[in-house]
């Protein structure tokens, strides 16, 4: 089993959850691992992501959990707050219904960072067993190296040595000027 399909099957698993909540899923559901659309490099990084059906071509809702997790129950927790959103409607964001029904899932916690509670292990602890383990490995995220944008490059005083550095923009008007003996300076040399 993928990572995915291992995900999707949790969804069909947390159907009647919701629906007996009041909040049916809506059918189009496609769950994943990824990098959060911020990236997931921030301080306190996003663990889950739902982008509504109206994003998606195809009408889809689209979930996403990070790869920085690896425990069942931490996955469960975050795709069951996923769901939560796309069980309601556009623009609900962490206020509202949502409340409410997140602590109906049995997830604690404030709304915009929610935990499971007693009450939700109880309910998945059977579901991680059947499903079996996440077949997945944490991914440790480091803050991507930086593309260099301005290369800075040395020109040299062919007279007695004057040395200044300056970008590829200003070098391609014409070379500076030697401030000791205002000769025109050399690239590289």
């Amino acid at each position: 089993m993928t990572r995915e399909e291992w995900l999707n099957a949790a969804v069909v698993l947390f159907r009647p959850v919701f629906e007996k909540a009041g909040h049916p899923l809506p059918e189009r559901i496609r769950a994943s691992v990824a990098w959060p659309s911020a990236g997931g490099l921030r301080r306190v990084p996003t663990v889950g992501e739902h982008w509504h059906s109206s994003a998606s071509r195809d009408g889809t809702h689209e979930l996403f959990v990070s790869p920085r997790l690896e425990k069942p129950m931490d996955i469960l927790a975050t795709l069951a707050h996923e769901l939560a959103h796309s069980a309601l409607p556009e623009g609900t964001g962490h206020r509202g219904k949502f409340p409410v029904l997140v602590r109906q899932l049995g997830l604690a916690g404030k709304p915009t960072s929610t935990h499971p509670s007693t009450t939700f292990k109880a309910l998945v602890a059977p579901w991680i067993a059947s499903l079996g383990p996440f077949p997945h490995a944490k991914l440790t995220a480091t803050a991507p190296h930086t593309k260099q944008i301005t290369r800075l490059i040395k020109v040299k005083c062919p007279g007695h040595g004057y040395v200044a550095r300056v970008s590829g923009k200003w070098l391609s008007y014409g070379a500076p000027i030697c401030p000791m003996c205002h000769q025109y300076m050399v690239r590289g040399i």
